[in-house]
């Protein structure tokens, strides 16, 4: 016999054994002893070394194996089906335990990290057109979009809302009107363009706070119950500034703790000297212009249990400056990673 040919009786003998241990409690017995003889008689012929009595056994053990464990109806679909659900549990688990994604929904942490923006574009070029336009947005996160007239009429502005005939369309302040006041619009004319930008999608870790504390500069994601003036039950990011048992303070541009101004800090010290477009800290006011809940006191102290968190777009962010300290409880983990889209802030966040 050759190398290769043991090799074979050998994987045959473990298959039969391995169905003989699962089934053998719900075999006939007439089909158990088959399959046992069968698995004697081929150990046999390999310890004699004999080739043709070995291919005989291996076909009969063969047909006795089929017999045992037929093969399922739709094998291959019941294959990839487990293949599905193992791989679901696996991420559900990573995603309870360990790391869990998080998209940015507003404007409140730039230029650190992105919100969904929109950017103004008069002409779109052949990559804003399908298909290229689905490949932008695979990679860079970016969708171009047109509101059309659906009705002929005469265009009419309003703050936020653009009227054509008796039909009122939704603006963002970002986007191109290609329309003028009093202005005759045909049924079909585009009336305004601009470039959806998703927001930075994250990974947060989860594991990180049962090793260690959270850290002040980190940016933290956090859950929003039992907070004043915040939807519940949702999840918020911003900077961690103030620690437990500190008392903070702003002295524009600068942040302050325990009345000492905040030094050593990376992202702390961006803000403060207002690079890369930040504009420092600022003593809360109105809110995006709209007035807000009445802002907490110029200087707030935390307890044992507290912590202090800001965005670090001071001037449009609603962060603990209106609403408190998040307590120790709401804490979820430190943001590590953008994943998507791939522009300057995919990679490990600082």
């Amino acid at each position: 016999m050759t190398r290769r040919e043991r090799k074979s009786v050998r994987e045959a003998l473990r298959h039969g054994r391995h169905v003989l241990d699962m089934r053998e409690d719900v075999m006939r017995p007439d089909a158990l002893n088959e399959l046992r003889t069968s698995i004697a008689s081929l150990r046999a012929a390999l310890a004699q070394k004999d080739a043709a009595a070995c291919r005989k056994e291996m076909e009969r053990m063969s047909s006795h194996l089929e017999q045992a464990a037929p093969a399922p109806s739709y094998a291959g679909l019941r294959e990839n089906v487990d293949v599905l659900v193992v791989a679901f549990a696996v991420a559900m688990a990573f995603r309870a335990y360990f790391i869990q994604p998080f998209k940015i929904p507003t404007g409140s942490m730039q230029p650190t990290l992105n919100g969904i923006t929109y950017a103004t574009l008069e002409q779109p070029d052949v990559t804003h057109r399908m298909p290229l336009k689905l490949v932008r947005w695979l990679i860079f996160g970016d969708w171009y979009g047109e509101i059309r007239v659906q009705s002929t009429g005469i265009v009419t502005y309003t703050r936020e809302h653009m009227q054509v005939g008796s039909r009122t369309y939704r603006l963002h302040k970002n986007m191109y009107k290609h329309a003028k006041p009093n202005e005759l619009m045909e049924k079909g004319d585009v009336i305004a363009s601009s470039v959806r930008m998703a927001g930075d999608h994250l990974f947060v870790n989860k594991v990180a706070w049962n090793f260690r504390g959270p850290r002040r500069d980190e940016i933290i994601v956090f859950t929003t119950d039992g907070l004043e003036g915040l939807k519940q039950k949702t999840h918020y990011i911003k900077r961690l500034v103030g620690l437990p048992g500190e008392t903070v303070s702003i002295d524009p541009p600068y942040l302050n703790i325990d009345g000492a101004r905040v030094e050593g800090f990376p992202g702390i010290h961006r803000i403060e000297n207002m690079e890369g477009g930040r504009e420092g800290y600022r003593l809360p006011g109105n809110y995006n212009t709209r007035p807000v809940l009445e802002h907490r006191e110029d200087t707030q102290s935390l307890s044992e249990d507290e912590f202090f968190v800001m965005g670090d777009n001071t001037a449009s962010s609603f962060d603990s400056r209106f609403w408190g300290a998040v307590r120790r409880r709401n804490l979820v983990g430190p943001a590590v990673f953008v994943y998507w889209p791939f522009g300057r802030h995919w990679g490990r966040i600082r």
